[in-house]
């Protein structure tokens, strides 16, 4: 009697559970193309710096859909960009934070409801359930990622790893259902570029490497390059780890002008986009090209400090490099070095160029000593060598 009453009441929770999961109704982007389509235009109003406008389309997308994770997360990088760079102790961290934990929550209801709408029978039914799984593994690594990125970017590297395991999971699941979910195509470039990169340019590394899946740098390459041209969600980001990619790993910043180039032509009013590009520009010595930019960065109004002081930066080396103008280049360094100060450890990579520039200029000018403190200075700070061979 004991164990008939026990039963009834696994029976009844199994029930509930089964309910509240239901109860949960998703169904993929592709099977709602209204939110995909504002989903798309908040993504690119968002990239083209109009905030605004991409906050309205994300709003209406959650509205729309309120069990998906994708408004969630793209709100959440929508605090990102409108705070560039976002410092761990910014006031909009918190909030951040939140919306990418509500990604994850809904995210992980997708997975279960596409296992448990999987027990429907006939293959339609079976692809659809692999789509709402695949989905759901896609935006709750993205969730995480976004974390753990802006962990590593604000030095609480503890942080950052604790969250590698489950993000290593899904990457190694989202590697087998990229061909059932385009998206993934960008997170397996990541992976098999970095996974042989890294340890490489950091030998430390191929200590644990081992521990790690084998990749592939070509392919990694080949699959960023897919998702450049296919993806909606993770398609920017795809051309921007390209243009990345080749400026630091693979030393070609003639292949990185291309892809820098490419987003800026998509979108013309992202000041940091148009940075970068001017940074490729410069290294690859097309310094009239850049002067044209550094002349518009200059001149144009930004409610930003992060962009008007990268572009001190770039300013100072087409005066060191090009015009050989060193009392202005050092004014722009200097400029630069005092705009950076708040920026913590996402100013390093401009700071280093500063001290590296005015190390140069020291060495023109007769002056060892302050050459010497200078480099060191670079040296220390430098995220990439790259810029050490300009």
């Amino acid at each position: 009697m004991k164990f008939s009453i026990f039963l009834k009441i696994i029976f009844t929770i199994s029930l509930i559970f089964n309910n509240l999961v239901r109860s949960h109704a998703q169904t993929t982007l592709a099977q709602n193309p209204t939110v995909l389509n504002l989903l798309k235009q908040g993504t690119q109003k968002m990239y083209n710096y109009e905030f605004d406008d991409a906050e309205i389309s994300f709003n209406q997308a959650a509205i729309l859909l309120p069990q998906h994770p994708a408004p969630f997360l793209l709100k959440a990088m929508l605090i990102y960009w409108r705070n560039l760079p976002l410092i761990a102790t910014h006031a909009k961290v918190p909030e951040l934070k939140n919306l990418l934990s509500k990604a994850e929550e809904l995210a992980r209801i997708m997975q279960i409801n596409g296992q448990i709408n999987g027990q429907s029978k006939g293959q339609k039914a079976a692809q659809e359930q692999e789509k709402l799984y695949a989905e759901g593994i896609f935006f709750e690594m993205t969730a995480k990622s976004i974390v753990m990125q802006h962990y590593a970017k604000t030095g609480e590297n503890s942080k950052s790893l604790g969250l590698a395991k489950d993000i290593y999971g899904h990457l190694k699941t989202g590697m087998k259902l990229k061909d059932s979910y385009n998206e993934f195509y960008f997170s397996s470039g990541l992976y098999n570029y970095y996974r042989e990169a890294y340890p490489e340019a950091k030998p430390f590394f191929k200590i644990i490497s081992w521990i790690f899946q084998s990749g592939d740098k070509k392919l990694g390459l080949e699959q960023l390059v897919f998702a450049g041209k296919n993806c909606v969600i993770s398609q920017t980001q795809a051309w921007f780890f390209l243009t990345h990619i080749y400026l630091t790993y693979e030393k070609n910043p003639f292949k990185s002008v291309e892809y820098a180039r490419e987003l800026v032509l998509r979108f013309p009013k992202n000041r940091y986009y148009l940075c970068r590009y001017v940074e490729t520009l410069l290294l690859t010595k097309q310094f009239d090209l850049a002067a044209t930019h550094i002349q518009t960065l200059l001149k144009s109004p930004s409610p930003e400090v992060y962009t008007v002081m990268i572009t001190q930066v770039l300013a100072g080396m087409l005066e060191e490099k090009h015009h050989k103008n060193y009392i202005l280049a050092k004014n722009y360094y200097q400029n630069a070095l005092q705009l950076a100060a708040p920026f913590q450890v996402a100013g390093n990579h401009y700071q280093a160029y500063c001290y590296l520039g005015l190390s140069k200029i020291a060495t023109a000018e007769k002056q060892p000593a302050t050459a010497k403190i200078n480099f060191k200075k670079a040296e220390d700070i430098a995220e990439y060598k790259y810029i050490f061979d300009f």
